[in-house]
This record gives C-alpha cells, sequence and structure tokens, in this order.
C-alpha cells in the first residue's frame, strides 16, 4: 500500500511540474520571441540584439535562461 501510495505521489507530482513548465511557455507568447538557436549568452547582447529589432529591452528566460526574450 505505501508502494502506491508513493507511486501515486510521484506520478502526480510529475504531471504537476510538465503543466507548469508548459504553462510558462504559453506565458512568453507577450513577448517577440528571438531566433531560439540563437540563445542567450549574456544579458547586454540579448539586450542590444532586442534594440537592434525595435523593442525597448531583452531579457534571459527559460531553463538554464537560454532563450533571449524582447519586450516592447
Amino acid at each position: 500500500m505505501k508502494i502506491f501510495t508513493a507511486f501515486t505521489l510521484l506520478a502526480i507530482l510529475s504531471v504537476l511540474a510538465v503543466l507548469h513548465f508548459a504553462s510558462a511557455e504559453e506565458g512568453l507568447d507577450q513577448h517577440h520571441r528571438v531566433s531560439r538557436d540563437a540563445g542567450c549568452p549574456d544579458l547586454k547582447a540579448c539586450t542590444k540584439k532586442c534594440q537592434s529589432e525595435g523593442h525597448r529591452t531583452g531579457t534571459c528566460k527559460g531553463i538554464s535562461r537560454t532563450r533571449c526574450l524582447c519586450a516592447n
């Protein structure tokens, strides 16, 4: 019975983790995405790239801050 409860809790937590990261990605739609391949090497480079595209600023987001996102 304890094993069943442990696996059930693990499954529930796994589903919640997947839903959390999926909703976080959807929330990024309010920002203009810069090329995903470019990544986000540093904040200054990200901001400079975004400003060159006509945006106000850029920020590093995502897991390990690997995506450069522009904000108006």
